[in-house]
């Protein structure tokens, strides 16, 4: 649903042969079905849990099967979690950790090999981080220090990578109309600044974006000027980006 149907859309129109990952086999299917009526190649469905070990080792079974190599890899499943770090359960920081980061950082150590074969001059890994993941948003935290720590994972394969010639593209979206916030699990309560359905930019015009940075081979997507324009002001201010920060969660 959200960013990753659109993004599947995207790619797909655009000729790539697709392979979805998710646990619902039923909305796998029905953007499969989508993909089938735009003429692009069948794409290959898998009901999995990324976070579980023989999920993880299952899809790369079912890949390398069907696939001799591996062109692009976008880890874009994530959760949000809404406290205060007060009152987080620590559990719960654990189970968003291995959604976030964990199971991105699994998946990639197991398709690298896939990846270094591919021949094409567009070979990368995606990570859909989040604006997020450049400023900590309070109440959300957790969910902050997982995209901060995807974040570092991709500038450091970026280096690692760079003679593999793989190249590695951050993503930092702002509010997207997804259900993500209906979708977080929450401590403290929901900020209604936070809801995100009917609010944003489209998934669709994100994942054109991203298609876009893609091709472009981009090491960074703010997909907005004002995502842009946030991070930069909180680098050079970041008092200032606090105390707007404070007045936007009360």
């Amino acid at each position: 649903m959200g960013i990753g149907r659109e993004l599947a859309l995207a790619f797909a129109e655009e000729g790539a042969q697709c392979i979805l990952v998710a646990r619902s086999a039923d909305k796998l299917e029905q953007v499969a079905k989508e993909i089938k009526a735009v003429r692009a190649p069948e794409a290959l469905v898998l009901e999995a849990d990324v976070c579980r070990a023989e999920d993880q080792k299952k899809i790369l079974e079912a890949v390398s099967k069907k696939f001799e190599h591996l062109d692009i890899l976008i880890h874009n499943a994530g959760k949000g979690v809404y406290s205060f770090i007060e009152h987080l359960p620590v559990e719960e920081a654990r189970t968003l950790m291995e959604l976030n980061f964990f199971a991105p950082l699994i998946l990639t150590q197991l398709f690298l090999p896939l990846l270094k074969k591919s021949q094409s001059s567009k070979k990368q890994i995606i990570h859909i981080s989040s604006i997020a993941g450049r400023l900590s948003i309070p109440k959300m935290g957790i969910y902050s220090a997982s995209k901060f720590a995807l974040n570092a994972l991709g500038d450091a394969l970026r280096i690692e990578l760079k003679k593999e010639k793989i190249h590695v593209l951050s993503v930092y979206p702002g509010v997207t109309d997804t259900p993500f916030s209906t979708h977080a699990s929450s401590i403290d309560g929901r900020p209604e600044s936070f809801a995100t359905p009917g609010q944003g930019m489209s998934a669709a015009l994100v994942a054109k974006k991203i298609l876009n940075a893609a091709c472009r081979k981009k090491r960074d997507e703010f997909i907005s000027f004002q995502n842009r324009l946030l991070a930069s002001i909180h680098h050079h201010f970041p008092k200032f980006t606090d105390w707007m920060l404070r007045k936007f969660v009360q």
